[in-house]
């Protein structure tokens, strides 16, 4: 039997991509709305317009379920920020290089999304707007490493591929679809792991935040350890070199990170200029999330409750690693205010 409530809700998420009202969606497939009909379950999915998402990793997503329904706009030379876009929650300038992909998901036109992270990309805009996001040079690694740039600060990198959804549910198929291997794994507790918690997100505007994962950690019987880390907003290099030498062992970090370029202009052309453009940049709460790629590292990253603030869990590239993460990030997930819920999931007002 047809489901007419749940097509009637995807073709309204496909007329509002062709609306295009927020200047987000580059193209739109609205025949994926024949595929929707024929599967039990389901994702609309945005792909970020970039080349360094394989055409392969599109097809199977899709035997999952995660179908392509737009590709969306990406920054104009990946920069951090998004002249173009706004924030619907703080009315600033969105978080680049995927900010478009993550208000897609925001706006409800997808469920989730796909795009590349190379200082931030995807955790930041994604943290920006409350949503969940995901990062790993596990997918598509032989692919991404053509893709060699160099950052603002002189650091050589390439990409990881990595997710943005609305739930963490989502997220957690979104990493099944992509990477097979981690299936067998999805249930690891993360009962007696060792969690570092940086002492700096423990301080100033941090401090609700760290006691609400500290307690949620402790209430899942992790081992937690308040460590001393560089500057979490300061020079990259050094960062890198942290989570290379601390997150190991089986040990996870989770570093409190934001309210993400509401404070400060997280960009580095913007900080480029003189000491008082770098101050404004390191206030904009762009911390570990800018070098988890870098690092070549995996990360989870979870919106707390306060706006713009998440927990980012960064782990190393295993599927019992990065299982520990998705438990982790289970134990501290929160949900939207009512009022947000009621204003942008209600896909009726924009008609």
């Amino acid at each position: 039997m047809i489901d007419k409530e749940k097509i009637a809700g995807c073709a309204k998420k496909t007329f509002l991509a062709l609306k295009n009202p927020f200047n987000t969606v580059k193209s739109v497939n609205p025949l994926v709305i024949n595929k929707v009909c024929r599967l039990d379950e389901a994702y609309y999915l945005g792909v970020k317009d970039t080349k360094a998402i394989p055409s392969s990793l599109i097809d199977k997503m899709s035997v999952a379920g995660f179908l392509r329904h737009t590709t969306d706009f990406m920054t104009a030379g990946g920069r951090a920020v998004d002249i173009y876009l706004k924030n619907p929650l703080t009315t600033s300038f969105m978080s680049g290089s995927s900010a478009a992909s993550a208000l897609n998901v925001f706006y409800r036109i997808n469920d989730c999304a796909i795009a590349s992270d190379g200082g931030g990309s995807v955790l930041a805009p994604a943290a920006s707007l409350n949503l969940y996001s995901f990062i790993s040079p596990l997918i598509a690694s032989d692919f991404v490493k053509q893709f060699v740039k160099t950052s603002t600060d002189g650091i050589s990198f390439y990409p990881s591929i990595g997710f943005i959804a609305s739930g963490l549910d989502i997220l957690l198929k979104m990493f099944a679809a992509a990477y097979p291997a981690f299936s067998a794994t999805l249930k690891n507790s993360i009962a007696e792991t060792s969690v570092l918690l940086p002492s700096q997100s423990a301080k100033d505007i941090y401090k609700p935040s760290f006691n609400y994962v500290y307690e949620k950690l402790l209430s899942a019987k992790c081992k937690i350890e308040t460590i001393e880390t560089p500057d979490i907003f300061g020079e990259r290099k050094p960062l890198i070199s942290f989570l290379n030498e601390t997150v190991r062992d089986g040990k996870i970090l989770i570093s409190i990170e934001g309210p993400i370029d509401q404070n400060g202009i997280g960009d580095g052309i913007y900080g480029c200029f003189d000491e008082r453009t770098k101050e404004i940049q390191k206030k904009s709460g762009k911390g570990f999330l800018r070098v988890v790629n870098m690092a070549k590292l995996t990360a989870v990253g979870v919106p707390l409750k306060e706006l713009g603030i998440a927990a980012f869990i960064i782990c190393q590239n295993s599927e019992t690693e990065i299982a520990k993460a998705f438990s982790a990030a289970k134990t501290l997930q929160t949900s939207l205010p009512p009022q947000v819920e009621a204003y942008f999931s209600n896909l009726d007002m924009y008609f």
